[in-house]
């Protein structure tokens, strides 16, 4: 099964040679990149189908589905229940649906304070011509930090 913002069936995208693990997305970030692209048919499930009760962290890597996968908990109204994020941030220039943006302002929006941590150093020339990026976003409810 995958990860999606909906339930039912699915393509799941990996590299045939399997060169790498990193693409697997339901989003095709492998695409144009020099893969040997194959699909194959998944079940999609939803994380807000999982989470029924206080979660105190939620860890997340869905390559590509971040925006998604949380937009939907907060639809469903569980994002609430949810204390602490740590979410493996991609950014694919092709996927226009996943921006840092949008997701930090949905998460601000419901409550948490977030930092952000990327290892591309000075002067981002790298991240400039780079049509892929990921970075750790770090998620957390105002007043749920310890001692406060």
């Amino acid at each position: 099964a995958a990860l999606s913002d909906r339930r039912g069936a699915a393509v799941l995208y990996a590299d045939r040679v399997g060169r790498t693990s990193v693409g697997m997305s339901l989003t095709r970030r492998l695409a144009g990149k020099g893969f040997d692209e194959v699909g194959t048919d998944v079940e999609a499930i939803t994380l807000s189908d999982h989470v029924d009760r206080e979660v105190d962290l939620l860890k997340l890597d869905v390559e590509g589905m971040e925006l998604r996968v949380i937009a939907e908990l907060r639809d469903r109204d569980r994002l609430r229940r949810v204390r602490n994020l740590v979410v493996e941030f991609h950014r694919d220039r092709e996927n226009a649906h996943n921006r840092l943006g949008s997701l930090l302002g949905l998460l601000e929006g419901e409550g948490f304070e977030c930092l952000v941590d990327s290892d591309i150093p000075p002067p981002y020339d790298a991240y400039k011509r780079s049509t892929s990026h990921s970075c750790i976003v770090y998620a957390y409810r105002t007043g749920c930090r310890e001692g406060g």
